[in-house]
């Protein structure tokens, strides 16, 4: 993007709240985790870019490239279904998405 340009990003927030006013570790290792996979990704057009993350009072943050229509999860759970093409568009996807994953030794479950 040109500089100069606005850009619309989106900002994933574990809130201090969430987690009951203290550091969940389970929680804050999936935290560490996803930042780490981010910024490994980071020129992956495949993966939104993380621009920025950090800490404060109310929670942890990560702000990254916005993906207008959400999550796959969510768009399921909204469509309740997938035509034959969207399926095969989706696997192809994530075949694509895994073998990325492999080729940075990272283990997804």
């Amino acid at each position: 993007m040109a500089a100069g340009q606005n850009q619309l990003i989106a900002v994933k927030t574990l809130r201090s709240s969430d987690i009951q006013g203290h550091i969940n570790h389970e929680e804050l290792e999936y935290y560490r985790g996803e930042v780490y996979i981010l910024e490994l990704l980071r020129n992956n057009p495949m993966i939104p870019c993380i621009r920025d993350y950090w800490h404060d009072a109310l929670g942890y943050h990560i702000a990254m490239e916005l993906v207008p229509g959400g999550d796959l999860k969510n768009i399921l759970r909204k469509k309740k279904f997938f035509t034959e093409v969207q399926t095969k568009f989706i696997v192809a996807q994530l075949v694509i998405f895994m073998q990325i994953l492999r080729e940075h030794n990272i283990i997804y479950r």
